[in-house]
């Protein structure tokens, strides 16, 4: 059914997004013969805090005039809904990443687009609180970050900290999945967890859960899986980023300066390549490295995961060992490692083949 609001004209078949706080249709400007979105929030029946945050969003759009922030055109209110019509873009960094892995160059290209608007909402004292994929938007080319619900004033001396729980587990700051007082450099882990997914296609940490997920931050370091191209720049970025300790983690003035982000091409040093027999290789001593350190026992974790006795693991099952094992693995490199062992390819493999993982 089409819709008409001011100079916006909208048809409720054309939603293009949905979430907690409202449906996002596309729309246009019928003055301009631009097209544009338009999120409708109902204001019925709905909790304080939510309306909070949806009137939150609208008095921090209309302070931010940005190319690198999505901006606000226009606020109604009427029939008991808010009406927001903002700019238009036609997908997220989590459509793209849904559809291959970035090479260095390109996250590169969006990370300098995004932190020229993070420098904006720092030059204004905002602290978005919410990176994510999914709220990092391609406008004509132009990455922009935007769902400005979760924006809050803050500190950026660092003496007043916050208390308030938001954003999304995977991206947020350890401080707050352990509900401690945070500053504003959550945002600096959240950025690295978006850095490191879109260079490797998934999180630093396969967990399934939000206890399993602390646990591995707490007990596993950031690694790099092997076999993809990175800067040793790069690397040094991410793990400044992503230090648990928020002392120890880089502030936004050393963010804006490092070097990943302002040297040419030319001037990034990397690490050999590896050929696929030396990445089998490293993945053999990495798991017999951590199989130490864990006072490892092949016999009893086989049993373990041989849950119908069948005497064999096929590739679920190993991969759902390995998960446990080290949640820093890619499925690529689990994969690699399962066809390592198959030589006789029957798609599972017995015990005396899973203890050779940690007889190198």
């Amino acid at each position: 059914m089409s819709k008409s609001i001011g100079k916006y004209v909208y048809d409720e078949k054309n939603l293009i997004g949905s979430g907690a706080f409202g449906k996002v249709y596309r729309g246009l400007d019928t003055e301009k013969q631009m097209e544009v979105a338009i999120k409708v929030s109902s204001t019925k029946n709905v909790r304080k805090e939510v309306l909070a945050i949806i009137q939150n969003e609208i008095q921090v759009m209309k302070r931010l005039e940005h190319p690198n922030l999505i901006q606000l055109y226009d606020v109604f209110e009427q029939n008991e809904e808010k009406i927001v019509v903002m700019e238009l873009c036609k997908r997220d960094l989590k459509d793209l990443l849904t559809k291959r892995n970035l090479h260095e160059n390109e996250v590169l290209h969006i990370v300098l687009q995004l932190v020229t608007g993070l420098k904006e909402l720092v030059r204004l004292g905002l602290l978005h609180r919410d990176i994510k994929p999914a709220n990092c938007f391609e406008c004509g080319g132009i990455f922009k970050l935007g769902d400005f619900g979760s924006v809050v004033e803050a500190d950026y001396s660092g003496k007043k900290l916050m208390k308030q729980q938001f954003g999304t587990l995977a991206y947020e700051a350890p401080q707050m999945m352990m509900k401690d007082k945070y500053s504003v450099k959550c945002d600096i882990w959240s950025l690295g967890i978006l850095i490191y997914e879109s260079l490797f296609g998934q999180l630093p940490w396969q967990c399934q859960s939000e206890g399993q997920y602390l646990r591995a931050i707490k007990t596993w370091g950031v690694r790099f899986p092997m076999g993809k191209r990175i800067s040793n720049e790069c690397k040094d970025f991410m793990l400044r980023c992503l230090v648990i300790q928020e002392n120890n983690r880089m502030d936004w003035d050393q963010l804006f300066e490092h070097r990943w982000l302002n040297i040419k091409e030319n001037e990034r040093k990397f690490n050999n390549s590896l050929v696929f027999e030396q990445i089998e290789d490293q993945l053999l001593d990495h798991l017999n490295e951590v199989a130490t350190q864990q006072h490892f026992h092949p016999e009893e974790s086989f049993q373990r995961y041989d849950f119908d006795n069948k005497g064999v693991l096929d590739y679920l099952k190993f991969e759902r060992f390995l998960i446990q094992f080290d949640p820093r693995l890619t499925k690529k490199e689990m994969m690699a490692i399962f066809l390592h062992l198959d030589k006789h390819k029957k798609n599972v493999i017995d015990l005396s083949q899973f203890q050779q993982i940690f007889r190198k």
